[in-house]
């Protein structure tokens, strides 16, 4: 027997470290498949989705997100709003917040502005959300070049400006407009424009439409290489029926508003009246059907 050990160890040897080095070819493999097939599975295709497909809307599927707009990826955004997507009326209510608006968040007093400059993206989208007694899933931020490049991807529209109004780059007269790209993110950074919310409105319910879905994943991978956001793939699979749902929404679904404020002190404190009245229309609608 130990001559027979003798003989063979090598080649007993070599047959474990065989199977050592292959068990574990097989082991990374694995997982990599593993891997890529939860990825795929996360970024489910939106035409696998039939129109047929029966959604009963649920208040947890609502998304409520914060998008920030700025010159440039290290600037301070210099416009802000709370966008609330409610799949019980299949609507987005677009609110424009001022960055001079003063708030309490988390037991501190500070302007929009000087929360992003306290804690970045995540506290000022925390901080604006509060102020309507929500939770911001979301935040997002894009610069005057991703604004450009992400109404590019869809068509022109026409606008109705209510006054002339002179930006760093355009001059725009009272009455309908001819809008680009450009333009729309020359108005949406200008600090003198108060149609912020119904210049986005506008344009949203003009491209988000019915023809979107056809190539939903396309737009998916458009947005995340212009805008820096914590939205994951994940969580856009979890809500792919109520996205493409709202899409597929012919009425106006987004619905623009502006937060204005009240000058006490030397500061800008939050409307409450126009608080009110915005929280209350939200939770009127945020009831589910068999509630």
């Amino acid at each position: 027997m130990r001559k027979f050990l003798k003989d063979y160890k090598p080649f007993i040897v070599s047959f474990l470290i065989s199977i050592t080095i292959f068990g574990s070819m097989f082991f990374i493999i694995y997982t990599f498949y593993s891997a890529k097939s939860n990825e795929q599975s996360a970024h489910m295709k939106v035409d696998d989705i039939p129109i047929n497909n029966y959604y009963s809307p649920k208040l947890e599927d609502n998304l409520t997100f914060v998008l920030m707009c700025c010159e440039e990826e290290n600037s301070n955004p210099s416009a802000y709003f709370l966008m609330h997507f409610n799949v019980i009326p299949n609507t987005c209510t677009v609110i424009k917040v001022s960055p001079n608006t003063y708030t309490n968040y988390y037991d501190m007093n500070k302007t929009i502005e000087e929360f992003y400059k306290y804690g970045g993206m995540k506290m000022a989208s925390g901080a604006i959300s509060n102020i309507f007694d929500l939770t911001s899933d979301v935040y997002i931020k894009m610069t005057m070049d991703q604004i450009k490049d992400f109404c590019n991807y869809f068509t022109g529209f026409k606008f109705e400006l209510n006054n002339d109004i002179q930006t760093d780059m355009f001059s725009f007269q009272k009455g309908k407009q001819n809008m680009d790209g450009l333009r729309i993110a020359s108005l949406l950074l200008d600090e003198k424009f108060n149609q912020k919310s119904e210049l986005i409105s506008s344009f949203l319910n003009l491209q988000f439409n019915k023809e979107v879905p056809k190539k939903l994943d396309d737009f998916y991978d458009f947005f995340y290489q212009n805008s820096t956001t914590n939205l994951s793939r994940v969580r856009l699979s979890e809500i792919n029926k109520p996205i493409v749902r709202f899409f597929r929404n012919s009425d106006d679904k987004f619905i623009p508003y502006t937060l204005d404020t009240i000058q006490k002190n030397n500061f800008y404190y939050p409307n409450s009246d126009t608080i009110k009245n915005i929280t209350e229309k939200i939770k009127k609608e945020s009831v589910e059907p068999n509630a």
